[in-house]
């Protein structure tokens, strides 16, 4: 029984996630609208940090392969890049 509870409860991925939201709770006095909107401002937050840190690589990928091909191939931009121009 030690080894379940071992194995099912000491992962971090699983109990940290539930500790942030506990102590969440605790702090806003169980205010189930006010967690719902904290809770929904970080997932928006993490999902601009991500899709601006994602169009970032994108773009300086881009911008590599763009200055790569016009120094070695004559000014043209390789298939397959995602460039417009």
């Amino acid at each position: 029984m030690k080894t379940l509870v071992v194995r099912v409860l000491y992962r971090p991925a699983l109990i940290l996630p539930l500790l942030v939201l506990t102590q969440l709770m605790v702090t806003l006095d169980f205010s189930l609208g006010q967690i719902t909107l904290v809770v929904v401002a970080k997932g928006a937050r993490f999902v601009y940090r991500w899709v601006i840190r994602l169009s970032t690589y994108t773009w300086l990928r881009c911008l590599a392969i763009s200055l790569r091909s016009r120094a070695h191939l004559g000014g043209t931009i390789p298939d397959g890049c995602g460039c417009k121009g």
